[in-house]
């Protein structure tokens, strides 16, 4: 959440506490009151939600990019893989030869 986002957040929950403790020791009209508070809840909540969905965006990006590093680790894995499987034939070829001159 960006700084306005944090300053809003905390001004509904205050103002969701105050009408709260106003309505517990003051005489408003409870329907509006509590419609108020409502209100407010909400207001925090969809705040909340769209930090949580602009986290789980971030994050979604980044394992795009840590799937991509995957892959590339994966090509230069089997292209190992295949350096080493030449390397073995070449191997086995000078053995076999080796021992074909004894």
């Amino acid at each position: 959440m960006n700084k306005a986002e944090n300053i809003l957040f905390w001004i509904l929950i205050l103002i969701v506490l105050g009408i709260t403790l106003w309505l517990a020791f003051g005489s408003p009209i409870f329907e509006t009151s509590l419609l108020t508070i409502l209100i407010f809840v909400a207001c925090s909540e969809i705040i909340i939600w769209r930090f949580l969905f602009a986290s789980d965006k971030r994050a979604a990006i980044s394992f795009e990019n840590v799937r991509s590093d995957f892959n590339l680790v994966k090509n230069e894995l089997r292209h190992i893989n295949n350096r080493t499987g030449s390397m073995e034939k070449d191997l086995k070829e000078i053995k076999d030869s080796l021992i074909k001159r004894k």
